[in-house]
């Protein structure tokens, strides 16, 4: 999986994971309510 570095300043964060459902997603602007899966050793 390719690296993210966020940009200084940009106000955003880097989120690494698995998606295991998508709870909800707003079409016209993008938001998304997302259930990560588990993993051992975390």
């Amino acid at each position: 999986m390719p690296r993210m570095t966020p940009q200084a300043g940009s106000g955003t964060e880097v989120l690494a994971g698995l998606v295991e459902r998508v709870t909800f997603h707003n079409a016209e602007n993008g938001f998304c309510v997302l259930n990560r899966a588990g993993f051992a050793g975390g």
